[in-house]
Parts: C-alpha cells; sequence; structure tokens
C-alpha cells in the first residue's frame, strides 16, 4: 500500500487473520482463545472463541473469552521486567553492566556468579541453562525460599556473556535486583512505574486485585481437559507472573510501536521510562540465531534477543515479539514496526503454540494487504543528487566536464586524498574501452546502509555491468566521503538483504 493502513481495512483485515486461528480453535490445543489485530496501540479486530471457562455455570457458561478476559502471559511478563530495570537504569539506580551479586549477595556462593552483570541477565547471557519445564513450576515461590536456593550454590553452567541461552531463572534473579534497587516489592514497583501510568487496570500479579472476567487455564491429558490451578504471585513472578487482557496488552503493544514516532510519544504519559531505552528493548543485543530464508536466493531469517523481547528479520520485514507458555496458557504478542500492524493472541490451554499461530496472521496480513514490509530508508537528498551526478559523469563524453565539475564540489576532502582525481579520469578512461557508454539500468536503486546507494550502470558492449555505490559523510550528510565503481558479472548481482537498516 502507498499509504498507511487504517481501520477501515477491518474487512480485509478480518479476512486475513480469522482463517489462521479458525485453523488453531479446530487443532484443539485450548478449549478458547482469542485475538486481536493492533495498529498504533489500538484494537482494530478482536475476536474470541471456544469457552473461557469449561466450569463455568448459569448465563456466562460457554462465553467466548473476549478483550477484557484476564489470562496468565506468562512469558511475555519479561518485558515489563526489562523495562522496569530499564527505568531505574534511566534514574541512575544502578548501570546496566553492574555486577549483580551487589544487589543479590547469595549468589557470592556460586562459582562464576560474580561475572555476572544485570545486562547478561536481561539479554538472556547470564550462562544459565534454559529451565521451562522447572523455571514454570517456580512462579508462586517464596523469595526467602528463593535466595536461600540461590545461596545453596545456584550458579551459571556458561560463562556469563558468552551465548544466548534463556533462562526465566536469571530474570526472577531480576526481580530481587529491583526490591534490592528500590526497597519495594518488584510487583508493586512494575505497577506504579508503568501499570497505573499507562492505565491498564486489568493487569496485575493477583487475581484476587483483577477485575472477574477471567479465563481458566487448562491442560489436555488423558481424560480430556482438566484445569490447571493458576499460581499466586512469587519469586518467579518477574519472569511470568502478569495477568492481563487484549485491551491491555493492545496499550501496552501501542507502546512500543510509538518509539519511533516522536508525535504518538508526546501522548504517552510514562515518567519514569525514556523513549530511547523503549527503543533500545526492541534492537537486538544478543544473537539467537540464522537460518537459511525461505526459497531460493531468499535472505536469510534472522532471530536476537533485545531486552525482554525477540527482534526478527523475515522476508516480509522486521518483527519484534515475545511468546508466553505456562501450565494452563498460551501467549503471544508480535508487532512490524514499518506498517504498524501487531497481533496479539492468548489462549487458556498449557502452552497453545500462540506464537506460531500469530507470526503466520501478521505476515500474511502483511504481504497481502500490500503494507510496506520495510520502513523507508532515511532521507538523504545527497545520494540522489550524486545519482544524478556520477550517472552524468560515466554516460558523458567529458570526464573534467560540467559533470565532473559539479561531483568534484559534492566530495568530502578526502575523496580524492584517497583516490587523486587523476586516477578516477583514468578509470573513466578503462570503463569506456571495456563497455562502450554506460547508462543506468532498469533496475531500481538499493539502500545498502542508512547513508548509502547503489546503482547498476551497463554499456553498449558485453554482458557486464557496472555497479556504483556513493556514501553520505557522517559530518556533513550533503557531501560524499565516498564512491565506488565495481564491474560485476550480471549472475553476481546478490538481492538485499531483508532487513530493516534504517
Amino acid at each position: 500500500m502507498s499509504t498507511p493502513l487504517t481501520s477501515s481495512d477491518a474487512a480485509s483485515i478480518a479476512a486475513v487473520v480469522d482463517p489462521h486461528f479458525d485453523a488453531a480453535m479446530e487443532a484443539g490445543r485450548a478449549p478458547g482463545l482469542v485475538y486481536a489485530v493492533v495498529m498504533d496501540g489500538q484494537v482494530v479486530h478482536c475476536r474470541g472463541l471456544g469457552d473461557r471457562d469449561l466450569s463455568a455455570e448459569g448465563p456466562g457458561a460457554g462465553s467466548a473469552p473476549d478483550a477484557d478476559t484476564i489470562f496468565r502471559i506468562a512469558s511475555m511478563t519479561k518485558s515489563f521486567t526489562a523495562a522496569t530495570v530499564l527505568s531505574l537504569r534511566d534514574e541512575g539506580a544502578f548501570a546496566l553492566d553492574a555486577p549483580v551479586v551487589e544487589f543479590v549477595p547469595e549468589l557470592t556462593s556460586g562459582a562464576g556468579a560474580s561475572a555476572l552483570t544485570i545486562r547478561h541477565l536481561l539479554t538472556m547471557g547470564g550462562g544459565f541453562l534454559t529451565d521451562d519445564p522447572w523455571g514454570d513450576r517456580q512462579q508462586d515461590l517464596a523469595i526467602p525460599a528463593f535466595r536461600q536456593l540461590l545461596g545453596s550454590g545456584v550458579r551459571p553452567s556458561l560463562a556469563p556473556g558468552k551465548r544466548f541461552e534463556y533462562s526465566n531463572l536469571g530474570y526472577a534473579i531480576l526481580g530481587l535486583v529491583v526490591e534490592s534497587a528500590t526497597g519495594q516489592p518488584y510487583s508493586q514497583v512494575v505497577a506504579e512505574r508503568l501499570l497505573l501510568p499507562l492505565g491498564l487496570a486489568s493487569s496485575g500479579y493477583q487475581l484476587d486485585d483483577l477485575p472477574a472476567n477471567r479465563a481458566a487455564g487448562y491442560v489436555r491429558r488423558t481424560t480430556g481437559w482438566a484445569e490447571e490451578p493458576i499460581a499466586g504471585s512469587g519469586a518467579f513472578s518477574p519472569m511470568g507472573g502478569v495477568l492481563s487482557s487484549i485491551r491491555d496488552l493492545a496499550r501496552w503493544v501501542g507502546l512500543f510501536q510509538a518509539a519511533d514516532d516522536d508525535e504518538q510519544w508526546s501522548d504517552i504519559s510514562l515518567p519514569h521510562l525514556r523513549q530511547s531505552s523503549v527503543r533500545e528493548m526492541q534492537v537486538t543485543q544478543r544473537l539467537v540465531a540464522a537460518t537459511a530464508g525461505r526459497g531460493g536466493g531468499a535472505a536469510p531469517e534472522l532471530t536476537g534477543y533485545g531486552f525482554g523481547l525477540f527482534e526478527d528479520f523475515r522476508d516480509w520485514g522486521r518483527s519484534v515479539h515475545h511468546s508466553g507458555g505456562y501450565p494452563g496458557f498460551g501467549s503471544h504478542m508480535r508487532w512490524h514496526p514499518a506498517s504498524g500492524l501487531g497481533v496479539v493472541a492468548l489462549a487458556n490451554g498449557t502452552y497453545a503454540p500462540m506464537s506460531t499461530v500469530a507470526t503466520g496472521a501478521l505476515g500474511d496480513l502483511v504481504v497481502q494487504l500490500g503494507a510496506d514490509r520495510h520502513a523507508p530508508p532515511l532521507p538523504f537528498p545527497a545520494l540522489d543528487a550524486a545519482r544524478v551526478t556520477v550517472t552524468d559523469w560515466l554516460s558523458l563524453d567529458d570526464p573534467d566536464g560540467p559533470a565532473a565539475r559539479l561531483l568534484r564540489q559534492m566530495c568530502a576532502d578526502n575523496v580524492e586524498r584517497d583516490v587523486p582525481w587523476a586516477e578516477r579520469v583514468a578509470v573513466w578512461g578503462q570503463l569506456r574501452r571495456d563497455h562502450g557508454t554506460l547508462a543506468s539500468t532498469d533496475d531500481p536503486p538499493t539502500r545498502p546502509s542508512p547513508g548509502s546507494m547503489t546503482w547498476l550502470m551497463q554499456g553498449e558492449r558485453g554482458s557486464k555491468r557496472l555497479k556504483v555505490t556513493v556514501m553520505v559523510a557522517p559530518h556533513d550528510p550533503r557531501l560524499l566521503q565516498s564512491l565506488e565503481l565495481k564491474t560485476i558479472d550480471s549472475a553476481g548481482v546478490s538481492p538485499p538483504l531483508a532487513t530493516d537498516l534504517t
């Protein structure tokens, strides 16, 4: 689409996403689910399927969940914990590279724990082994018992900072860091810094403090669906304890969608957390995986972890996300910054694979609605002007004519020191002898990085083409710092990576 999507596209949106969730419901991974498409923090399409509570009797029996039904969102909680930690960092309570043992002294008994920093834990680089089966059952562990557990010799199995290894334990430890730095319970700090300012009235850590419109959690046994008790708040709440609704999570996603838009951000009242920190959360701090792209010649798919959020690059663009899986529940939130689209999905079945469904739905939305897959490049007029001037210089008959004089005026002082003009004239002559008169091809120019542009030219003779790359200067982007000319085989041109570098 050449214009941004609006809520008037709701019917088209529903036609794309509904089949994904219908199929998920038919697969029988949860008694009920609810999902929404979010644009700039607003719900533009929401639908519930199945049953939020199989044991309900009376008028509410058999009711599907809706935008206000409360689910445990499990590991999506980590984004709330990370935002809280960064807010404390923003206010000078600690540095991210501070040793964790300064705040959690129980860790000093574990070998290697002294090297742990807050940054390591935030980015899943603490060296603790992946622990979903164990960690998901520690939700209501009492904090004194947790401190005793840490003091018994819990230690990283890998050197901190060496690699990504998803750790619920690490985020539980971050809860103790928050308590130590503030002198307040972790859940109270999150409420005061995030939930209350954002108006997330259906979000919190204790069921009794929230509205009664709740989904019961279930696990499928050989005898059918069995209800999973919802554990109370405890030491592992920082990794998975938040309960929330689609409507609240749409506002939460909207916070991240607004981070790149100063005008949108001005409407958000969040005194404890910087806009720059919300952007920082969404940017890869630690590589998770790189896999082969789908289809011949496709760019690789990349996944990284920021602060409490994953960042993905796929053929349909960059997305930011986190899943939640717990006994009784499965959830996912994912947004696509270039288009402003997002999908949030909650289900009341143990580890219901909402990640797969929501990702497929969002990718199809971007593609089928023709939304922008990537953010528009930063506007550097010098790049467009350079393309015209360099093309003229290469295609006209005088290498020292008016186009040459204009080109030299556009260059920063390093350019002729790097390659004297006489050498560039000699290269011009060699290109003319090899290719004949050059002209731009029909291939659109590409932007390998925000400050550079590449385009192709071809001459009258031969199959080889000329690849031209210019780059603006960092101190003054009205000037060029580089002009590179490279002859390439037609078959040797690779498609640009499907990443957002802007």
